[in-house]
């Protein structure tokens, strides 16, 4: 089994790499892949699999933009395009992909263009994964324990508001939290990845506190 990380430099991506390091998973270098979120790619992928891949291996698909301020045409690109590529491309030669997401999916219509393009990309999921094409698309909450939270996201914001003595104003209330080490993500992200599962997977806790 060989495990490739497309993405290897985000929070999450150095997560699994971590994770994965006594498997000798391979970190794949961004000239290789950055083509790959042109329409129309996949054939591209499955090329450089098919020529680099001799056995049974996962791909996960670590990479993607965050932040919400970005134009959504960049954020489709990289969120969807680039994912939907992989999926199409590695499992035409018989690998596993995983892509991740938030679990604000499926819990609210959002405007949010970040939600609109994960949630894009996990409808896609549905559609094509089955007892044949391995694909999961992990949900994911919101990570924390590696360097200071981006200033963008909902933890960044509170810490700001801290670290400013000002007051933090909250949201509507229509967003469901959980808070997720990233250690216990990846050791969880790999129990899911070793199961026989596929499709969407929500990776909660299951027992939230109000």
């Amino acid at each position: 089994m060989a495990f490739y990380l497309i993405g290897g430099g985000g929070r999450l991506g150095r997560a699994i790499a971590s994770e994965y390091a006594e498997s000798n998973i391979v970190l794949m270098n961004r000239v290789v892949y950055g083509c790959w979120s042109q329409d129309g790619a996949a054939d591209q992928v499955s090329s450089y699999f098919d020529q680099n891949v001799s056995e049974e291996s996962t791909v996960f698909v670590a990479s993607g933009l965050l932040d919400p301020n970005l134009p959504e045409e960049d954020l489709v690109k990289v969120n969807y395009t680039l994912a939907k590529n992989v999926i199409d491309g590695a499992s035409k030669v018989g690998l596993k992909v995983i892509t991740f997401g938030t679990v604000m999916e499926c819990l609210i219509e959002s405007k949010n263009p970040y939600v609109r393009s994960k949630k894009k990309l996990s409808e896609y999921v549905k559609k094509m994964a089955n007892d044949k094409v391995s694909i999961k698309h992990i949900q994911l909450h919101t990570l924390y324990g590696s360097g200071h939270p981006s200033p963008f996201m909902f933890l960044g914001q509170m810490l700001l508001a801290i670290k400013s003595n000002q007051p933090f104003k909250m949201t509507s209330g229509r967003q469901l939290r959980e808070y997720h080490h990233l250690e216990d993500e990846t050791a969880a992200i790999r129990l899911i990845s070793d199961s026989s599962v596929f499709g969407v997977v929500n990776l909660s806790h299951g027992q939230p506190n109000s």
